[in-house]
């Protein structure tokens, strides 16, 4: 009877399988999730990539035109915000005298839609005026998350108030949303507020294709002065979790924290386990575990003991949070991809697009985790299979570009030698 329950759960949920199965009705007024936005159209909404999905999706990405990309181009970045524009003039001649192409401009969410589909693009039409006039290409990045939170910020940019108290009290996949529950909570129980959590990706996605067609709408006419338009997927722009932050109290070179800790992530954790193995039985027969409820498929409770094992990838339970782990980002990025394509249907179309992924070039102290590549698990980047055969753990976050027409990957800190900021540091 027990089998039957469970067989009967994954049934009732199976129709929204993977981040989360639940077609997640919520009660704001008598909206349904369905009703706010509808992430693929003609497509059952799901809170997984199908791979039926995906492959849909593929085929629609495979017709578009491929890009004759150069090898190498020289660009530089716009200072996050721009108070000085006669110094920033001063700058702009140097970089086209030094043989600079482009210069990339955070598009800042909590800058230019201070209200809900009210976007001031005034500063915008100026700095994209001036590189212009400097006879320089423009790399615009469409910047859903927040300044102020990394290496080198010198503003703070926060998300636009606004979008946490919209869908703060949702029913949404069997949780009552607060603000804390749309961000990310590492295993520490603390919350990062740089972005909204991959698992609110369908639930909010009306709000980045939104942004990004007002963007189009606005700076259509420059569609031959963008070099490539690139979607920020993460903090500091970047497909990753948050797992080195200040709000972690994270030090270098540790190895980070694993985000997966709110109540969306959980459900997401448990349900994707239970589709995997139709059921509690065989996730216990496969775990070694004896679970009697579903509540008790957590997230790693003590990752210390967790990443204390250089061999940690190979018992069943961890491969099959790792991977999950890594999946929930791939997804992430697709989807973010598939609703820039969506709202670029104007002007834009066809417009090359970038995704930045995180070098991470430290190893980890042996006296923190003798788990050598743990700081690559924490950000999500790689999964359990570290083969060559498997790009050491690259090939889905490498394969989620690849099969682009129209995608470029930039992959930060290759530049860097070994030993370059200290011991710890191995490019």
């Amino acid at each position: 009877m027990k089998i039957k329950k469970y067989m009967l759960l994954i049934i009732i949920f199976s129709f929204c399988a993977g981040f989360l199965f639940v077609s997640c009705s919520m009660d704001n007024g008598s909206q349904t999730q369905n009703e706010i936005n509808n992430p693929i159209e003609d497509v059952p909404e799901s809170l997984e990539w199908s791979e039926d999905i995906d492959a849909g999706l593929y085929r629609y990405h495979s017709r578009r035109p491929r890009f004759d990309i150069e090898e190498f181009t020289v660009n530089v970045m716009a200072p996050l915000w721009v108070e000085d524009w006669q110094e920033f003039e001063k700058q702009l001649a140097l970089a086209g005298s030094l043989g600079v192409q482009g210069v990339s401009v955070d598009a800042w969410w909590g800058r230019v839609e201070n209200s809900d589909n009210v976007f001031d693009w005034s500063y915008y039409d100026t700095i994209f005026s001036k590189i212009k006039n400097a006879g320089l290409k423009i790399v615009p990045i469409m910047s859903f998350h927040q300044a102020g939170a990394n290496v080198g910020d010198d503003v703070f940019i926060p998300i636009p108030d606004w979008v946490w108290s919209k869908y703060e009290g949702v029913w949404y996949c069997g949780v009552i949303l607060t603000e804390d529950e749309m961000k990310y909570e590492s295993e520490l129980g603390n919350i990062n507020p740089e972005v909204m959590s991959l698992w609110m990706d369908y639930l909010v996605s009306n709000e980045y294709v939104d942004f990004m067609n007002a963007f189009e709408n606005h700076f259509g006419s420059y569609a031959n002065d963008f070099q490539e338009i690139n979607i920020s997927s993460g903090p500091s722009g970047e497909l990753r979790y948050p797992s080195y932050s200040i709000f972690d109290s994270w030090s270098f070179p540790h190895r980070g924290y694993l985000q997966s800790y709110s109540e969306v992530a959980k459900v997401s954790f448990r349900f994707s386990m239970l589709v995997k193995y139709f059921g509690l039985r065989r996730l216990n027969n496969a775990w070694g575990t004896n679970y009697t409820s579903i509540s008790q498929i957590q997230p790693p409770q003590d990752t210390d003991v967790f990443f204390g094992n250089s061999n940690y990838t190979e018992s069943r339970y961890a491969e099959d949070f790792i991977d999950w782990y890594n999946k929930q980002l791939v997804y992430h990025g697709k989807r973010m991809i598939y609703y820039a394509h969506k709202a670029f249907n104007g002007a834009l179309d066809g417009s090359l697009l970038g995704i930045k992924v995180p070098g991470i070039h430290w190893k980890i102290d042996p006296l923190q985790s003798v788990a050598l590549r743990s700081a690559e698990t924490t950000v999500g980047i790689i999964d359990s299979d570290h083969s060559k055969y498997n790009g050491y753990g690259y090939k889905p976050i490498f394969d989620l570009v690849t099969r682009y027409n129209d995608v470029v990957l930039h992959f930060t800190c290759l530049e860097m030698s070994d030993h370059a900021e200290s011991s710890d540091s191995l490019a």
